[in-house]
């Protein structure tokens, strides 16, 4: 099990361009915006890739890549990087990943009843992500790069771009007995005088509260303090439950989200610390 959380977005600094054929109304600088529903939309998927690449402010260390709220059909194929020039040539590091893996959770559904691919987009939870994550290397220029000529829609639309720096608590085995995922519904409910249900609808998200106890004061402190002080409940950032479960799982533990409240960070022992990171999906 390995907890992870994308706070420290290098893309967000610096400059965001793409290639030819974004949407004059629905640019490439969207996906720096925390609302994934104000997308950028590609509109030449067709005739090649849509690029996005972010152009940092300095040398920076990265090993993650994110794309949420995505339109991929199940054959789009992605690819990440980082490079030392704009030009992109020869770069620091490279991979290539489906935009889609199975979704349906095995045991879920009788036998046969699943997608043959194993991605049922119908009944998905929350935002699409694409999630990559690597060793820290450090580059200037970070990118992502979609293909998906075979896209009913003729376009892609996407919310939100994170590259940078992901963490994962050192010596992880695990979340504390506490920690919570709940699926939050705000719809109103009345009945008429004729005992009719009417029913106001709102979107349903998720909240998460993740506890862990006898953390160092590197990770209280440095990770967790800090997070708080430099996200507040305005700022951004992804969190997987447990980056190392299969897609299936990991697809709804994972949360692009913000903090819903500040939490104390709360001495345990001479050299121990308990935090609890309380947060609320952006939807």
């Amino acid at each position: 099990m390995a907890l992870t959380i994308l706070y420290d977005i290098a893309s967000d600094t610096g400059s965001l361009t793409g290639n030819d054929g974004w949407a004059a109304g629905m640019p490439v600088s969207n996906l720096r915006t925390d609302d994934v529903q104000a997308v950028a939309r590609f509109l030449e998927i067709a005739e090649g890739p849509a690029r996005m690449v972010a152009a940092f402010n300095r040398p920076r260390p990265i090993n993650a890549w994110a794309l949420i709220g995505h339109t991929c059909s199940t054959q789009a194929q992605v690819r990440v990087g980082l490079a030392s020039n704009s030009a992109l040539t020869d770069p620091i590091y490279q991979a290539d990943l489906p935009a889609w893996e199975p979704t349906v959770v095995f045991g879920s559904v009788p036998w046969g009843a699943a997608p043959f691919d194993g991605v049922d987009k119908d009944t998905f939870p929350g935002a699409p992500v694409i999630f990559h994550r690597a060793g820290t290397q450090f580059g200037g220029w970070g990118f992502i790069e979609v293909a998906d000529p075979s896209n009913n829609d003729g376009y892609l639309d996407f919310g939100r771009l994170m590259i940078g720096q992901s963490w994962q608590p050192p010596g992880f085995d695990g979340h504390d007995y506490g920690s919570a995922i709940q699926v939050v519904d705000t719809s109103t409910v009345q009945r008429t005088r004729g005992n009719r249900r009417i029913v106001g609808d709102q979107r349903i998200y998720r909240t998460w509260e993740i506890k862990l106890s006898y953390q160092t004061q590197a990770t209280a402190l440095g990770v967790f303090h800090d997070l708080q002080m430099r996200l507040g409940k305005s700022g951004s950032m992804l969190i997987i439950w447990d980056d190392e479960a299969a897609f299936s799982v990991r697809s709804r533990l994972t949360l692009y989200c913000a903090l819903s409240g500040t939490s104390p960070i709360t001495i345990s022992d001479a050299d121990a610390w308990d935090v609890t990171l309380s947060v609320e999906e952006l939807t």
